[in-house]
This record gives C-alpha cells, sequence and structure tokens, in this order.
C-alpha cells in the first residue's frame, strides 16, 4: 500500500534546528571508553528521555497528508496537530556501536504510543465507504522501534547521514469523532470503529511500513541538528570515524 506524505519540512528545520540543546548529564557518569556496549546502554537509557524531551513532549507534526492507496486503505488522508506520546517511555532494550562502518544503533520497546490529531478523511476502508473529520486518538500498542543511524564524526561532532526506523506493532487502538457528517455519526461511527480495531492486525500490515518510511524523513530532519550539538565528550569516548 502507497501514501503521499507530506511533512512541514521547512518547519521542522528552521524551528528544531534553532533550539539550542541544554541537557542535564550529570547523571550519565563518566565518558564510555572504546566498545563497551553495556556502559553505552546505560548511558542512552539515561540520554534518551532527555533527547525525545528536547524534541517536545508531546512530539508534534504539523501537518500529514496521506494520497489514496490500493489495499485496505484506500483513503484520501489529511492529518493536522498530529500529537505523538509515549516515546519518551521507551525502554533501551539493546545497543550497538560499529566505529569501522560508522553505524550506531537502539532497540526501544515502547508498551503504548499515542496519536493524538485533527484528520479528514474520505474514500473506502475494508471496502466499507467513510468520510469524515474531527479528533482521533490512535494507541499503538507493544511498539518495538530500531533505530538505525549511519554517522560519522565531524571535528568531534556526530554527523548523521541517514536514518533507518523499523516499526514493529503488536496491536493498535482507533478512536474517531464525527465519521460520515453529524446526522449519521452516534449509529455509524461506533460501528465502523469496531471494524476498524477488529481488523487493527490487518490495518497495521498496510499502515507501517509507508508510515515508516515517512518517519525516517521527519527523524533524519529532526536528530541531525540534535546529534550534532550532543556533548560527545560526556558519552563516549571513541576515535574519529573515517
Amino acid at each position: 500500500m502507497k501514501f503521499l506524505l507530506v511533512f512541514s519540512t521547512f518547519f521542522f528545520v528552521t524551528v528544531f534546528a534553532t533550539i539550542p540543546l541544554k541537557l542535564d548529564l550529570s547523571r550519565l557518569g563518566d565518558p564510555c571508553k572504546g566498545s563497551d556496549e553495556h556502559c553505552f546502554k546505560r548511558k542512552f537509557t539515561l540520554l534518551l528521555p532527555l533527547l525525545i524531551q528536547h524534541l517536545g513532549i508531546p512530539l508534534t507534526i504539523p501537518k500529514l497528508k496521506l494520497g489514496y492507496g490500493k489495499g485496505v486503505l484506500q483513503l484520501d488522508q489529511t492529518y493536522e496537530h498530529m500529537k505523538i506520546d509515549g516515546l519518551n517511555k521507551a525502554d533501551v532494550i539493546d545497543s550497538k556501536l560499529d566505529l569501522a562502518v560508522g553505524k550506531l544503533a537502539l532497540f526501544l520497546k515502547a508498551k503504548e504510543i499515542k496519536i493524538q490529531t485533527k484528520y479528514n478523511i474520505n474514500g473506502r476502508c475494508l471496502a466499507l465507504p467513510i468520510w469524515g473529520k474531527g479528533d482521533a486518538t490512535i494507541i499503538i500498542k507493544n511498539v518495538e522501534i530500531h533505530l538505525d543511524l549511519a554517522i560519522g564524526l565531524d571535528n568531534g561532532k556526530i554527523n548523521l547521514h541517514t536514518c533507518k526506523l523499523p516499526i514493529k506493532a503488536g496491536g493498535a487502538h482507533f478512536k474517531f469523532s464525527s465519521l460520515f457528517g453529524e446526522a449519521r455519526k452516534k449509529i455509524l461511527t461506533p460501528q465502523f470503529e469496531k471494524v476498524f480495531n477488529d481488523n487493527a492486525p490487518l490495518v497495521l500490515y498496510e499502515l507501517l511500513p509507508e508510515f515508516q518510511i515517512q518517519l525516517e524523513k521527519h527523524f533524519n530532519v529532526l536528530l541531525k541538528p540534535l546529534l550534532a550539538d550532543l556533548p560527545l565528550d560526556a558519552i563516549l569516548l571513541i576515535p574519529v570515524l573515517a
């Protein structure tokens, strides 16, 4: 299933890239030496919530547009004022640092990611016609995130080249307001929500791969200036990457 998603890239670059990074790193202790992955995991377990807090809790996406698909979600969709909450509570399950190839990987798990947004949709879902606009809440459960970064060091600062963000989820719950217009919403909205939630695994199967691609674009914009400002000497003692 293919979607067309448009982020407000100019907004992210001009706003987030200009926010000075101010983190209390006093709890991190001494920098890790070499490739001590246990030390590295402890550092990022403490550091991850601070970095996410700097980006904003909840993380806000001004506008997200999804084009017409060919699978179970054949919808024109526009989401505005999207707020993503729960990333700051994710656990760092594992971490990898390969200095030879310039790879930094974090394996995260979150029990729940909550998305609140304004929506405007029109088309078909699971072969059923659907339209409406209003408020929506999407709760994604048992989320596994693999943050895979290709990095280098430039004058002692982390230079992010690419960001990959594979995502898996165990389930989801969807809540919409005002589907099918004001006259029909009280009767039809709960019925549609039941169909949607009963088929959540199928919906996620189609939605997550493309959503992942668009999140990668989003986090490439957000993380590049953030990592460049990160005081590396307070975290790691590593050589310059080629």
